[in-house]
């Protein structure tokens, strides 16, 4: 009977505290709330830290940002625990003192965006003020879990969130449950579109997908990639540039709907900036549209409305159809009520679907640019695997922000004409070549792909004069390679802007037409602006995914 006495006690005080928790700190634990929601949203993390019984809880409320809380089909979040590297910590403690264990990984790991949310029950723990104190000199914001009395630590953090006792078990389940309530209330505004849906119920959604530019070519297609054993091509994904799906499930038809509404167009042609039309067979659409093929292979039995927005010049050489192609997979995984597939899945899905069952000659930088959505990325394609021909994998370039800056800053995109020959008739030229010329065209492919590993080394550096001159010269092997990638009109947009000062340029695509990328001092900017304009090319202010 004294035990369960004891028991009985236990809960009851356990409760009460958590009553009194709901009474007096309920608005701490919002704005708590708010600050990691808002840094998770920025691009920032929570880091954890604490000793014993609070090292625990970190690892804990750790766990539950990493894996997940309620919703278990939503991607990852970086989340870290300070209490968990063995070697760190006896390094730290053992070497200086074991009240540096957190400071110094803070001052190591912690940024500005981030938020830390450091537990201790007293609040007079030398390591947690230590750790508090170097967050704050790191610009990140500072939370504590504390008890009653806060300790020494309280009036140093941002925000002292005190649980009303002095009694430690109480304290730290009280800690666990503000753990629980900011792990799920985060979880759900960062990752609501995950929630497991009846696909019945999902009657509407939407997705979207960036075009790229591309700064020289080092073979993406199956035919170089089988000759040379590996290509690569360095790429940028657009986040001023993209395709917008809207998908509608309408019970009340039979057939499918599709608005095309493309804003480049606006007071230009009529004709292209809206277009309607109606799919009634999609097997046999699948053929020549882009739209039916991606219904057909992932959601045949959708009918209804499909909403395209855009403001993408058509035939511009910025890998559009992929771009529409990744849109359209992943809104259609999202009203079947799908765990959305991941950016190489996408990638591969988009790829068989354009080149395989469409038979559009082309190579993979497009449908993983789109997928991705990195920004600046390095791409390599290899020859390993039986199952598919080519291996693509996607880097990310690490780009210092204030470099990040200058390139945008000295970057100028231009859509010049549609192309006068269709890219998969271009690649097609481009394969027949290398059949007839394997030697000379695999030396000069070979050139080029060392020349993209050397624009990729100096776009990282910033170096703009050196990129132009990389851009220049894989332009000239370019033309080498295959004579039908440039035409009049390309070719003298690209000498022209030389002769005004720009640095550099790239053919976005396949060539013959399309967009051109410069990039030129920002001070000549406007001059080369006023020449490209004169010739017929429109300047397409752009931006860099970040």
């Amino acid at each position: 009977m004294i035990m369960k006495e004891k028991i009985k006690k236990d809960l009851i005080e356990s409760s009460f505290v958590k009553m009194k928790l709901a009474e007096e700190c309920i608005d701490q634990i919002e704005l708590a709330t708010k600050w990691i929601l808002e840094s998770y949203q920025e691009g920032g993390r929570m880091v954890l830290f604490g000793n014993g019984g609070s090292a625990a809880d970190a690892q804990h409320i750790a766990a539950e940002f990493v894996n997940y809380f309620r919703i278990p089909s939503r991607p990852m979040v970086d989340c870290l625990s300070l209490t968990t590297n063995t070697s760190i910590l006896t390094a730290i403690a053992n070497d200086t003192s074991y009240d540096n264990v957190f400071a110094k990984q803070i001052e190591s790991l912690v940024n500005c965006k981030d938020v830390i949310l450091a537990l201790s029950t007293s609040g007079n723990a030398k390591n947690v003020i230590k750790g508090i104190e170097m967050a704050k000199k790191r610009g990140a914001k500072t939370i504590l879990l504390t008890g009653q009395k806060g300790g020494k630590a309280a009036p140093l953090a941002d925000l002292s969130i005190k649980v009303p006792s002095n009694d430690t078990p109480r304290i730290q389940e009280s800690h666990i449950a503000i753990g629980h309530i900011i792990s799920d209330i985060v979880e759900y505004e960062l990752f609501k579109d995950y929630l497991e849906k009846d696909p019945l119920d999902i009657k509407e959604a939407e997705a979207s997908a960036p075009v790229r530019i591309h700064l020289g070519e080092g073979g993406d297609t199956d035919y170089y990639v089988e000759k040379l054993g590996w290509g690569c091509i360095v790429n940028a994904t657009l986040e001023s540039h993209r395709y917008k799906c809207t998908i509608k499930k309408l019970e009340s038809t039979n057939e499918i709907k599709v608005i095309i509404i493309n804003s480049f167009y606006e007071n230009k042609d009529y004709n292209k900036a809206k277009k309607e039309y109606i799919i009634n067979n999609v097997k046999e659409k699948a053929k020549e549209d882009i739209i039916a093929a991606t219904i057909l292979e992932v959601f045949p039995d959708f009918k209804g409305e499909i909403l395209i927005e855009s403001n993408v010049p058509e035939v511009s050489g910025l890998g559009g159809s992929s771009s529409l192609s990744v849109a359209l997979i992943n809104a259609l995984f999202k009203i079947k009520g799908k765990e959305l597939p991941t950016p190489i899945e996408c990638a591969y899905l988009s790829y068989h679907i354009e080149r395989e069952l469409m038979i559009i000659k082309g190579g993979y930088q497009d449908q993983f640019a789109a997928a991705f959505a990195n920004g600046f990325n390095y791409m390599e394609f290899k020859k390993v695997s039986k199952n598919r021909k080519v291996d693509v994998t996607v880097l990310p370039l690490n780009i210092k922000p204030a470099i990040l800056e200058k390139i945008e800053e000295s970057l100028l995109l231009f859509y010049l004409e549609s192309r006068e020959i269709q890219g998969s008739n271009i690649h097609e030229e481009q394969e027949n070549i290398l059949t007839k010329n394997e030697e000379e065209v695999t030396n000069l492919r070979l050139e080029k792909r060392e020349n993209i590993l050397d624009i990729r080394d100096t776009l990282q550096h910033g170096d703009l004069e050196k990129l132009g001159k990389l851009l220049v010269k894989d332009h000239e092997l370019k033309k080498k390679v295959s004579p039908k990638f440039i035409n009049k009109l390309t070719e003298d947009v690209y000498c022209s802007a030389l002769n005004m000062g720009a640095y550099g340029g790239s053919v976005c695509g396949a060539g013959s037409g399309g967009c051109i990328v410069l990039f030129c001092n920002k001070e000549k900017k406007q001059s080369i602006i006023n020449v490209v304009e004169s010739k017929g090319g429109v300047y397409l202010p752009c931006k860099i995914i970040k």
